[in-house]
């Protein structure tokens, strides 16, 4: 999902929870005989409120209400349920066919041979675009007394071959070292 529909859902989830959490809690309210819901209740146009669905206008402002709801509803569920393709990177084009790969498959293959090691405790990888150019990030977490030169070798090892692997159309890698605490 891309973000403007994160955020639209969300912000729908809060105001339809918000207002059954008001609801509710009215009515909690009013059935434990709290005098300020009692107050809001004699506070309340009732009058309007008995009227309102009587009025010319009342069925063109449900029936626009309805539309919108509608709208948006069908908007979010083909925005949430819509087939993403998966980011590839191709690595040989031949007349059998072409060979490409998942970049966040090759981010976390990394990432777990470098959590292999000794003296890592944990490794998370992603990739993904940065300035428009394919970058696989992987933050490690080290413990206190790891050999900094021997992890910064093996990491220039592991960059080098898989670059050798992406062949020419190679992402660039950032490592995020971490230490732990004594």
């Amino acid at each position: 999902m891309g973000w403007p529909t994160v955020l639209i859902s969300r912000l729908l989830v809060f105001l339809a929870g918000a207002a059954l959490l008001i609801g509710g809690g009215y009515g909690i309210a009013l059935w434990a005989d709290m005098p300020l819901a009692h107050s809001l209740a004699l506070r309340m146009d009732r009058l309007w409120y008995f009227t309102a669905p009587q009025q010319q206008w009342w069925p063109w402002v449900l029936g626009a209400a309805a539309l919108v709801c509608a709208l948006v509803g069908i908007a979010l569920i083909v925005a949430v349920t819509r087939p993403r393709p998966h980011r590839v990177t191709e690595l040989a084009q031949r007349s059998l066919g072409r060979l490409s790969v998942n970049p966040d498959a090759v981010a976390d293959a990394i990432a777990s041979s470098i959590e292999g090691i000794d003296g890592v405790s944990k490794a998370q990888a992603n990739a993904r675009k940065i300035a428009g150019v394919p970058t696989i990030s992987i933050t490690i977490t080290i413990d206190a007394h790891t050999d900094v030169g021997a992890l910064r070798a093996l990491l220039e090892s592991t960059t080098v071959h898989a670059a050798a692997s992406f062949g020419p159309n190679a992402p660039s890698f950032r490592y995020f070292v971490r230490a732990d605490k004594l």
